[in-house]
């Protein structure tokens, strides 16, 4: 039988943010200046976003919402104190559909009371397995401190390519042609009568 797994790298970061076939750079960042990226990713975080989300308790005669369970509170209303259920949910799935992942720092109380959840940039989360196959979150803050996160401390939604360790990023496999893109509307805004007054001026 085979135990747990082993593996301490991920194929995921095989398809990587750079330099497209264009010679433009693709990341998060430039992809989402495109009006066609940008749609895109409004229209479906926005209204995935908008669903019911809640806490369900399953019944003999159906599911209803537990809203005496402790976490009701928090999902349906509130993850933390800076954002909304909605807004939390969004940029969840801004997060997947530009990186491919999204994570979440769980909050605890010394009694182990879950009080929050706090988004983490995708682009700043290595993950990895210890020499016991164990998934290690290492996080690099805005001051640049390392965190280390156990999985219990982390809220991981994965997205296409899940190969246990992360998945993919939809920009990052398609960057020769968002790049391509780039290439061209850069090329077309360049080449236009009210640019090239500008730069006259």
């Amino acid at each position: 039988a085979q135990d747990k797994p082993r593996d301490s790298v991920s194929t995921a970061p095989v398809f990587y943010f750079d330099a497209s076939g264009s010679g433009k750079a693709v990341n998060a960042q430039t992809a989402i200046q495109l009006s066609t990226v940008y749609a895109c990713v409004r229209v479906i975080s926005e209204p995935v976003a908008s669903l019911p989300f809640g806490v369900y308790e399953a019944k003999e005669d159906g599911n209803r919402k537990a809203t005496e369970h402790p976490l009701y509170r928090l999902i349906h209303d509130e993850l933390n104190s800076e954002m909304t259920s909605f807004v939390l949910r969004e940029v969840m799935l801004v997060y997947l559909l530009l990186w491919g992942n999204s994570y979440f720092q769980i909050i605890r109380t010394g009694r182990n009371k879950i009080t929050g959840l706090y988004s983490l940039l995708p682009d700043k989360m290595t993950v990895d397995r210890d020499k016991n196959g164990i998934l290690a979150y290492t996080y690099m803050t805005n001051t640049g401190q390392t965190v280390v996160l156990s999985p219990e401390d982390v809220l991981y939604i994965p997205g296409l390519g899940f190969d246990g360790v992360m998945a993919y990023s939809r920009i990052a496999l398609e960057k020769n042609a968002i790049g391509l893109r780039i290439a061209s509307e850069g090329t077309a805004a360049s080449s236009s009568p009210t640019v090239h007054g500008l730069l006259a001026s």
